[in-house]
């Protein structure tokens, strides 16, 4: 499918619960009007008590790694709008996640439409979920979405499971959404059909077309295709299915707890820093120190011979990249286990090996994306 293609789409299917996710891009005023009409009514329904509960997800090239990184944003209503999470006698089993429809925000868009995100993100009965929200919010805010954390009403599920955590950011003990959507198989009617979906070459897809698109002026614009945008509108349902998983599993209070605490980080460290991409790296050089550093302290092989070597290459561009911009926007903050200098090495080598694989990735990028 042409790039042309991709941007004549008005909207996607999820895979998942068919819901249509309406694309709302700043050329298509229809689209920013119905969007604009949700947003109102969610406002609406708010401010007259009820509980209202969205999925927020985002998409993006080096997502919170480098300056205008924001893709896109996935936003969906999930559960009822009298089902409050927050409520002293929460219900000990989660509502439906549902089918409802949602919308999927292209990046660049307009200040109105900017403004209109952060509607959502400023409602104290507007309550946000999300899985791991660090590199969402790092490219949220440096695309000018404004986010109030003091209204506690944001449920990172990713943390429910952990207890006496220094720093959440620098943790690297973690379960990944997979494990929750798969812990929660019998929790929601269409939690099997989730699973089914799960994509497990996902990373490889977002580190092939990383690659291939890292020199062009708005590199998400080319990566952007029916397949990604339907991703997209799945990650909303299997983080509500998450949310399921804490509420079953009667870990809201605690879920609550250690969101406030990573959030409380998230700032933190931000202002340290200056910049709020520096929670995006802090998170990812510590998965960098933890699991990798071993890795570059022995010889590196470039070899390119099959298909699992060029994504090793790949996961060594996308390491060596951000370290490298790491560096650049923490300046003294920097707190990566090699130094910069061996890290522009190996990534210059490692591009000239990609380079002359390109032919293979776009094959790659064909075969991941299914």
């Amino acid at each position: 499918m042409t790039e042309e293609t991709e941007f004549n789409l008005d909207y996607v299917n999820c895979p998942i619960t068919d819901a249509e996710f309406t694309l709302v891009r700043r050329e298509n005023s229809e689209s920013i009007k119905k969007f604009s009409d949700w947003i109102d009514d969610l406002i609406l329904r708010a401010d007259n008590g009820k509980f209202i509960n969205i999925s927020v997800d985002c998409e993006g090239f080096c997502l919170g790694s480098v300056e205008k990184s924001l893709g896109c944003i996935q936003l969906g209503e999930i559960f009822h709008d009298d089902f409050d999470i927050r409520s002293e006698n929460p219900p000990e089993v989660a509502p439906h996640v549902g089918n409802k429809p949602g919308f999927i925000v292209i990046f660049p868009t307009s200040i109105d439409v900017i403004r209109l995100v952060s509607c959502i993100f400023r409602h104290p009965q507007i309550m946000i979920f999300t899985f791991d929200f660090t590199k969402d919010f790092c490219a949220m805010i440096d695309a000018g979405v404004k986010i109030d954390f003091n209204l506690y009403n944001i449920f990172d599920s990713q943390v429910s499971t952990l207890k006496n955590i220094q720093n959440h950011l620098l943790n690297t003990r973690v379960r990944g959404l997979k494990w929750f959507v798969n812990e929660a198989i019998e929790m929601d009617p269409l939690a099997e059909k989730a699973c089914e979906k799960l994509n497990y070459g996902k990373h490889s897809y977002f580190d092939i077309i990383m690659f291939l698109y890292k020199d062009q002026e708005n590199p998400f614009k080319n990566m952007i295709n029916k397949e990604l945008l339907e991703m997209a509108a799945a990650d909303i349902y299997m983080t509500g299915l998450a949310a399921v998983y804490c509420i079953n599993s009667s870990l809201i209070q605690n879920t609550f707890v250690q969101t406030q605490q990573k959030l409380f980080e998230f700032c933190q460290i931000s202002q340290q820093c200056r910049t709020w991409m520096a929670p995006s790296f802090y998170r990812e050089i510590a998965f960098f120190n933890y699991f990798r550093l071993s890795f570059y302290s022995n010889e590196i092989s470039y070899k390119d011979e099959t298909e699992e070597d060029i994504l090793a290459l790949l996961s060594i561009f996308r390491e060596t990249f951000t370290l490298i911009s790491a560096g650049k926007y923490l300046g003294q903050h920097y707190n990566g286990k090699i130094k910069i200098e061996q890290a522009k090495e190996v990534y210059e080598k490692v591009v000239q090996k990609l380079e002359k694989n390109r032919e293979t990735l776009q094959e790659m990028k064909i075969k991941f994306s299914e």
